[in-house]
């Protein structure tokens, strides 16, 4: 359903196009129905909602794709954080042995070879 108008002035001659007495105006409602379409606006709705469910299906595989890249970043940063502190406990080992290594050098009671080899392992700890 629409509504159509026309304002105009003017009349039937030339002459009255610059009479500004002959005011025009009309107005009518008008209403279309396609009643031979054949099912053709069923059609075209079929199509609209085909294409509706296509966008929603892209749009769930994105929101899929990006919590699955999400998940996979917090597994990888999760590993990274236990293999950081697995290399933290090995270094705090390693400091250890080497301390004590010295105090038995240092007392007598072990070579400087020894010594020696438990600052080698510190030093291989704190590189990794």
């Amino acid at each position: 359903l629409s509504f159509m108008g026309l304002i105009g002035i003017g009349g039937t001659k030339i002459g009255d196009l610059g009479n500004l007495d002959d005011f025009v105006a009309l107005g009518a409602p008008q209403l279309s129905w396609s009643f031979l379409d054949f099912g053709r606006n069923k059609a075209k709705v079929g199509q609209a909602e085909a294409v509706r469910d296509e966008a929603e299906a892209r749009y769930r595989g994105t929101v899929l794709t990006a919590l699955r890249d999400a998940e996979d970043s917090l597994a990888r940063f999760r590993e990274s954080r236990i293999a950081v502190a697995s290399l933290a406990r090995v270094r705090d080992k390693a400091a250890l042995s080497a301390q004590l290594a010295q105090d038995r050098y240092s007392a007598g009671t072990a070579s400087k070879v020894a010594a020696i080899g438990a600052r080698n392992d510190l030093n291989r700890a704190e590189q990794d």
